[in-house]
């Protein structure tokens, strides 16, 4: 997922922008966030460019099948997280993947039984 945000973001940012990667963990989630000064999303595509072959401007001369937004989205879902966008249109985009940073139960479960020297 977060290659195909960082090959977006190179892809749509011109030559001189800026490309910015965060992770930060917050209120129980963790936040992978990347962020660029390209070309931006107009308001009305927003939405679409999550769905399988869209490409947000159909007049943009770059290239692709549009499906690299689609599979993140489902990738970070499956992980019962969630995608945010926010863009503006000459400004840039930050998309950012919200996923849930409490351990899964198994692993949970067997980090508290080696604690306690219970078998696994």
């Amino acid at each position: 997922a977060l290659f195909n945000l960082i090959s977006n973001a190179i892809k749509f940012t011109p030559a001189g922008g800026s490309i910015r990667l965060e992770a930060r963990r917050s209120s129980g989630e963790l936040i992978l966030a990347v962020s660029d000064t390209g070309v931006g999303i107009r308001p009305a595509d927003q939405e679409r460019v999550f769905e399988k072959f869209e490409r947000g401007d159909p007049h943009a001369r770059e290239s692709g099948a549009g499906l690299g937004l689609s599979l993140v989205k489902s990738l970070i879902e499956l992980h019962g997280g969630s995608v945010l966008i926010e863009s503006r249109p000459s400004a840039g985009t930050t998309i950012s993947c919200h996923l849930p940073a409490a351990p899964p139960p198994a692993a949970a479960a067997e980090r508290a039984a080696l604690a306690t020297g219970s078998p696994v």
